[in-house]
């Protein structure tokens, strides 16, 4: 649809409603008992019926749970069919240029780093980033191999990276390697307003607000849609759901020069401790984050919120590291192992403080949505550790949102039912422009499992930086 090969989308559409159409026939809402459709979306999704190992009464709540949500996936599905078409049939061209020069594949940027027998690191020049970016571009974002479009980008994209890697190579020789090798250099890491900035700009003026872990792409899309004034950057970790975030973003009409989104794919602890320029963004979003296995989650409830973090997020002195270092040995030392398996999802203590802690600027906010309750508390009370309050503060203390629906309280932090209000967390949570797909299935198991589609949030305020 976006190239405006209207001949194979129109094959593929009809393939498409072909396609669910047949997988429609095994779901079965009607009955108890449900189908054996494995579905393909999610992990429910991937898993057939279950059996009568846990009796009758358990098979049959799992079975409707399962069916619900693969109804629910045919339905989203069909759903974004419907957008295709109807962009379709408008028959605007494109210009995605412009949202190309938008789309980062971190993991392709710059730290890219060699040696030779001298140990001389060097980074790689900006023309062999742009071209590994644009390489990315051409396997998931639609971008032609050999286009008169495939130059142009790697210009621009050279003219982005040039002024970071200049200043990296005027670096004496010896503190260019440590800054390369511990990733902690400033003077390589993006400041994501040049990617919104004119030519001629060195910077974008409008607020960058950037969320974490967004899926397809449809709450930020509406929140872009919503508020022009403010650029908009999502960044997801699966190729193929950053692609959905690129193809929905041009689907809306937000591919123009002067459009207000852009796209981070690649790991979000990557991105956040040793991408992007500290200060970056103004508003900081998680939305419906992975909570750990629920008994891990339970186990970690109980343990002790992680060490402190430090004073300062610069770049530490060796005798700090080793400082760190040994706390967080002792801290091992004394989890369990619910508490070890819990330190995988993404929200840890030292992602929450180093990443998060770094990018948000001085008075900006980190907002995280969760519908988990035990996971919200988990997150209040890690983030409520006496060592986290020169970083963050609840953004809703002294407010008339302050006690607002709150079901939670640890330190001077909160966990609430209600959203924080859009003039200080710079979202809207309500209506049209806070849905996601996230919470549609919620309303949709609502009954199925006797599950709530409620949502919990903790909106925290970036302090200022201690001199």
């Amino acid at each position: 649809a976006l190239r405006g090969d209207l001949e194979v989308l129109g094959s593929a559409s009809k393939h498409a409603r072909q396609l669910l159409g047949d997988e429609g026939k095994h779901i079965n809402l009607g009955s108890v008992g449900g189908s054996d459709a494995i579905g393909s979306g999610g992990k429910r999704g991937m898993e057939k019926r279950v059996t009568n190992e846990f009796g009758d009464k358990a098979v049959a709540a799992r079975n409707r749970s399962l069916e619900v949500f693969q109804a629910h996936r045919k339905k989203e599905l069909m759903a974004e069919l419907h957008e295709v078409e109807r962009f379709a049939k408008r028959a605007k061209p494109v210009d995605l240029m412009a949202l190309w020069l938008r789309t980062l594949a971190f993991e392709d940027l710059l730290g890219t780093q060699s040696s030779n027998k001298k140990g001389d690191y060097r980074v790689a020049e900006e023309g062999t980033s742009a071209a590994l970016l644009c390489k990315r571009l051409q396997e998931s974002f639609g971008l032609k191999p050999e286009s008169d479009e495939l130059a142009s980008l790697r210009s621009g994209f050279e003219d982005k990276l040039h002024s970071t890697a200049q200043q990296l190579e005027q670096q004496p020789k010896k503190k260019k390697r440590r800054l390369i090798e511990t990733g902690r250099n400033m003077t390589t890491r993006l400041d994501l307003a040049t990617l919104f900035s004119a030519k001629d700009e060195a910077s974008c003026a409008r607020p960058i607000h950037l969320e974490l872990c967004s899926g397809n792409g449809e709450w930020l899309c509406a929140q872009a849609l919503r508020d022009p004034l403010a650029c908009w950057v999502a960044c997801e970790l699966r190729y193929d759901r950053a692609a959905r975030c690129f193809q929905r973003f041009a689907l809306q009409g937000l591919a123009a020069r002067d459009g207000n989104v852009g796209v981070i794919a690649g790991d979000a602890r990557d991105a956040l401790a040793r991408r992007l320029k500290p200060g970056s963004c103004m508003h900081l979003f998680i939305n419906h984050p992975e909570p750990p296995h629920q008994t891990d989650l339970e186990t970690a409830t109980a343990m002790p919120s992680a060490p402190a973090p430090a004073a300062d997020d610069a770049v530490e002195s060796p005798r700090v590291k080793k400082s760190h270092a040994k706390a967080d040995a002792r801290h091992a030392k004394g989890a369990s192992a619910g508490q070890a398996a819990a330190d995988t999802h993404l929200l840890t203590p030292s992602f929450l403080r180093d990443a998060c802690g770094a990018v948000v600027r001085p008075g900006g906010t980190l907002t995280i949505c969760t519908d988990s309750i035990e996971y919200g508390k988990w997150l209040l009370k890690t983030l409520a550790h006496p060592g986290f309050t020169n970083i963050f503060e609840d953004a809703l203390l002294g407010t008339k949102a302050n006690k607002n629906a709150r079901l939670a309280k640890e330190g001077n932090i909160g966990l609430r039912a209600a959203p924080p209000p859009v003039q200080i967390c710079g979202a809207d949570y309500t209506g049209k422009a806070g849905a996601s797909y996230f919470q549609r299935l919620k309303q949709s198991e609502k009954g199925s499992r006797g599950q709530e589609d409620q949502r919990y949030y903790i909106c925290l305020r970036r302090c200022a930086d201690v001199a």
